[in-house]
């Protein structure tokens, strides 16, 4: 019988998690826009990098109601 050593924190290779929004490389105040229909994707992106690294993100709607700001608080 095969044994298999349990290894901890090794990260996940070949895989960039938030590459598809600026998320990581945002610091506190900065903002960026993206067109409205983007809007339920980023929104579960916030939710599991707030899960994963405790930062924090607000969108807000245009006034013209076709593209959204998200911004990062924390």
């Amino acid at each position: 019988m095969m044994t298999y050593q349990i290894e901890k924190n090794v990260p996940l290779e070949g895989i960039q998690p938030y590459s598809k929004y600026p998320f990581q490389h945002m610091e506190v105040g900065d903002s960026f826009v993206a067109p409205i229909e983007k809007r339920p994707g980023i929104a579960g992106m916030i939710t599991r990098i707030h899960k994963d690294k405790k930062m924090k993100f607000v969108t807000r709607m245009s006034n013209d109601r076709k593209s959204i700001r998200v911004w990062r608080l924390a």
